[in-house]
């Protein structure tokens, strides 16, 4: 999508779960929440631990709902790119349909735009 379009989708970012960047810390619960969203394509542990730790991914976390985590989402980025990868999207079954994937889909957006990304693709 154009430059345009996708910073429209931007605007106004949801109220409903509270996000934040994803720590090490999190590396438990998101496996579970990995294992609990997703039926295929799953991420490792180590994978999980190494998309944590690199410089060139950002993964952000839903708080709240039925467990401690109750969505992620992540992106990847390369070098002198102007485009972001998503990577992986997950909500915990029990919190579906609160919206948390939308609000992460337009959190993981702001921060790429802010990193000087000009488009998202899967």
């Amino acid at each position: 999508c154009q430059a345009s379009q996708f910073t429209k989708l931007l605007l106004e970012p949801d109220m409903h779960p509270v996000l934040r960047p994803a720590v090490g810390e999190d590396l438990d619960a998101l496996c579970d929440l990995e294992h609990r969203a997703l039926t295929i394509d799953r991420f490792s542990r180590r994978q999980l631990y190494h998309v944590l730790n690199r410089a060139n991914a950002v993964t952000l976390v839903a708080e709240g709902g039925e467990c401690r985590l109750s969505g992620y989402g992540t992106f990847l980025l390369r070098r002198n790119s102007r485009q972001a990868r998503l990577y992986s999207l997950g909500v915990a079954p029990g919190a579906r349909g609160r919206g948390i994937g939308a609000s992460l889909l337009k959190a993981l957006a702001n921060a790429a735009v802010r990193r000087g990304c000009e488009r998202m693709v899967l």
